[in-house]
């Protein structure tokens, strides 16, 4: 069993397709949350709360109207299950000097990859182009394989157009 960090793109894309994604990447993002709630697979995110505050930045915990907002509710419910919602400590981690010019804002999912318990962890991403040059750096590529983290690009076409 391995552990799920989503991005907060997909969360915004399965809500409604945007000018960075359009049906295709919209429909992936809807069947791959739906696949996660689903099927309860694990979740990790930072027990600080880093990543809930930019989820509920962009969909609403009611569930509603979109897949993005029911998969913030599913998530949500679940914190108190450890096998569905990991809550990992990212305060101590830290992380290579190559990284320091990665986008701060998306750090915190780096930090929740490599302190899972689930491991491999697969960092999840619809339309940030920014994990795309992270996972074709050489020295970021390695790092993730050393962590066993993947990164699963959910719209690749998106990227390619950006």
């Amino acid at each position: 069993m391995g552990s799920n960090i989503i991005e907060t793109n997909i969360l915004i894309v399965a809500n409604q397709p945007n000018h960075e994604a359009g049906e295709d990447c919209h429909a992936t993002c809807r069947r791959f949350l739906f696949d996660i709630v689903s099927n309860q697979r694990c979740v990790a995110i930072d027990s600080e709360g880093y990543i809930f505050k930019e989820y509920f930045t962009h969909a609403n915990l009611k569930g509603q109207p979109g897949l993005g907002d029911m998969f913030l509710k599913w998530l949500h419910e679940h914190q108190g299950f450890e096998n569905i919602v990991e809550q990992v400590n990212i305060e101590a981690i830290n992380l290579p000097e190559d990284l320091d010019n990665f986008d701060k804002s998306d750090l915190k999912f780096v930090q929740t990859a490599v302190g899972s318990r689930f491991k491999p962890a697969t960092i999840h991403n619809a339309t940030d182009s920014d994990w795309l040059f992270f996972e074709q750096t050489t020295t970021r590529k390695r790092y993730l394989e050393t962590e066993q983290i993947a990164i699963n690009q959910l719209c690749r076409d998106c990227l390619k157009a950006l």
